[in-house]
Formats: C-alpha cells, sequence, structure tokens
C-alpha cells in the first residue's frame, strides 16, 4: 500500500455525490486534495465542515480544457507535484 502523506490527489466533481465521497475519504486516509468543480462557491460549502490546509479548491468545467490546464497548474505550483487524478465530473 502507498503512503499517502505528501502525495497529492486531484478529484474533479468534488461538489457532491461520489466525488464528494471520495474528496473526503482520500482526505482522511492523509492525501492532501486539489477539487475541482464548475462551481466553486457550492464546492467551498461541500467541504467547510472538514478542510484544512491539505484542501485547496479549483474551477474545473470539463467542457471548457483551459480550466484543466489552469487547474494542474495551479495544483503543481501550490503543491509541488502531483501523484493521482480520480476524473469524476459529469457531464450534462
Amino acid at each position: 500500500m502507498i503512503d499517502p502523506h505528501g502525495r497529492v490527489m486531484m478529484i474533479s466533481g468534488a461538489n457532491r455525490g461520489i466525488g464528494a465521497a471520495l474528496a473526503r475519504q482520500f482526505h482522511s486516509e492523509g492525501w492532501i486534495v486539489s477539487l475541482g468543480a464548475r462551481n466553486i462557491d457550492q464546492l467551498e460549502l461541500s467541504i467547510e465542515d472538514w478542510a484544512d490546509e491539505n484542501v485547496s479548491c479549483h474551477i474545473y468545467d470539463a467542457f471548457e480544457p483551459a480550466t484543466g490546464v489552469a487547474w494542474v497548474q495551479a495544483t503543481a505550483d501550490l503543491r509541488g507535484r502531483v501523484d493521482g487524478l480520480t476524473n469524476n465530473a459529469g457531464i450534462g
């Protein structure tokens, strides 16, 4: 098993449903999580009861490739690395 401490997981569609559950689970296991969603306000509200310095929120829209590039770059700049991606963003 990989030791998750200090490792960075990006999770798209993290503001509700499966994505929100994955974000909480990865974080509870010790991962640093970088969360992406179209609605940043909803995303920030969805994590306010458990987020800490190991959580960051970013705008990501699967229909807008530039938002993906910006999210990856922001995560790499902030955390110095990206170790994994859970692509959960829904289309529709």
